[in-house]
């Protein structure tokens, strides 16, 4: 068993129940979305998907290795998820920027 593709897949699963807690907690009390929530809930809840998946799929790989060298899995499952983080952390960035957060004045 892989550690490093264990404590992966954990922080993976945890992130995605982040995130649907996050995408869950939504808008203003009364129900109503901002614009930039329109654009975030999607985003969170795909993102909290693959997330989950992958970190499924890492606690399987770890659970029944693969025929390739550990570290190769190792690093190339951590790069993939390195990139769906920064995919992720650079849409919202766009999102926040370009979006009205409906904040009011």
């Amino acid at each position: 068993m892989n550690t490093r593709l264990i404590f992966l897949g954990f922080l993976s699963v945890i992130m995605a129940l982040y995130l649907k807690m996050q995408a869950d907690g939504f808008g203003f009390p009364d129900g109503h979305l901002s614009e930039l929530g329109h654009a975030q809930l999607p985003l969170n809840h795909v993102f909290s998907i693959l997330s989950g998946v992958y970190g499924l799929m890492l606690f399987y790989i770890s659970w029944k290795p693969l025929k390739l060298k550990q570290s190769i899995v190792t690093s190339a499952a951590t790069a993939i998820y390195l990139v769906l983080i920064l995919t992720f952390i650079a849409i919202n960035y766009w999102f926040g920027m370009t979006l009205d957060p409906g904040k009011g004045g």
